[in-house]
């Protein structure tokens, strides 16, 4: 029968330590934020080795020859380096530096949007300065309000359906500049990005526990919903590696309380108190007496000033 204490509701947390680039050494441990989901799985493939006893097939031995590992990891924590790990891309890469004038000419058609800044970004630029912004149709000035729509924030231009001026195949030029900005951008890849990972447990019921993996790669899984009613969700596939032949694939490690020292034990056995209690009455003595009471050196007597 299985006892309440072994019982578990699993939450925690996940942290991904990425390796720098051309070695395995780790960057530092990155919280992932909220994970509505972490799974892992593991199966061996065996070869075996059967014979014939009395007209029945017994199977003798058995030997594993693969062991595959690997975890699946749900986050809803969308910020730019879990975005990255997505799109296996360097942890957000640059800002937006401003730039001085830049013409760019458009063959237009009414009922268009039009992005400035395409010759120079592929996705173009955003903060456009918009006194010094320059509008020409084929050439020449023209009445702005009743043919373009101008977004400087996102640096786009619309075409307006009902147009004054513009027809099909009309060229707009603009002469602009833009704006400093700190925005982050990751940019798909085909590398692989690896490192570690740990799972912190922090159970809603039951023991607390940790996993470690010392070498993962991280792929994306399915599809990642950017227009929906659900809250926005990353899914990432972790392939579990061994590091070397000396360091385990997934290592476990059931939580428990430090030791004691043989002092501690005393201030538990003989003073009735914890040691968060003990620490207070400790700390108030020190007040008392206006002396600061050090710290033992095991084995050797206490001396006090």
């Amino acid at each position: 029968m299985t006892e309440n204490s072994a019982l578990v509701v699993g939450r925690g947390e996940v942290y991904f330590d990425r390796f720098r680039p051309g070695t395995r050494i780790g960057e530092g441990e990155r919280y992932l934020g909220n994970t509505p989901g972490f799974a892992i799985s593991r199966s061996v493939d065996a070869v075996s080795r059967k014979r014939s006893f009395r007209g029945q097939i017994v199977q003798r031995d058995s030997l594993a020859q693969t062991e595959i590992a690997s975890a699946t990891v749900a986050i809803d924590n969308i910020v730019t380096p879990n975005i990255a790990m997505w799109l296996a891309s360097a942890d957000g890469v640059g800002g937006q530096s401003g730039q001085g004038t830049v013409t760019e000419t458009f063959m237009v058609r009414p009922g268009r949007f039009y992005q400035l800044g395409s010759s120079v970004f592929p996705q173009g630029v955003r903060h456009v300065n918009g006194p010094n912004l320059t509008l020409l149709l084929n050439g020449s000035a023209f009445d702005l309000e009743t043919n373009l729509s101008v977004d400087l924030t996102d640096g786009r231009l619309f075409v307006l359906e009902a147009a004054a001026d513009i027809v099909d195949g009309d060229e707009i030029s603009a002469t602009f500049e833009w704006r400093d900005s700190p925005a982050e951008k990751a940019i798909a890849s085909v590398t692989e990005v690896v490192g570690a990972m740990r799972f912190i447990s922090k159970n809603a019921y039951g023991h607390d526990y940790q996993y470690y993996f010392p070498y993962v790669a991280v792929t994306p899984s399915g599809q990642y919903d950017l227009k929906s009613d659900q809250w926005q969700q990353i899914n990432l596939n972790v392939d579990i590696r061994r590091k070397s032949p000396s360091v385990d694939s997934i290592i476990y490690t059931k939580i428990a309380e430090s030791g004691l020292t043989l002092d501690e034990n005393y201030i538990i056995e003989l003073g009735g108190v914890d040691l968060d209690e003990f620490q207070i009455a400790e700390d108030l003595l020190d007040t008392i007496i206006n002396t600061y009471m050090p710290g033992a050196d095991y084995g050797a007597p206490l001396t006090y000033p």
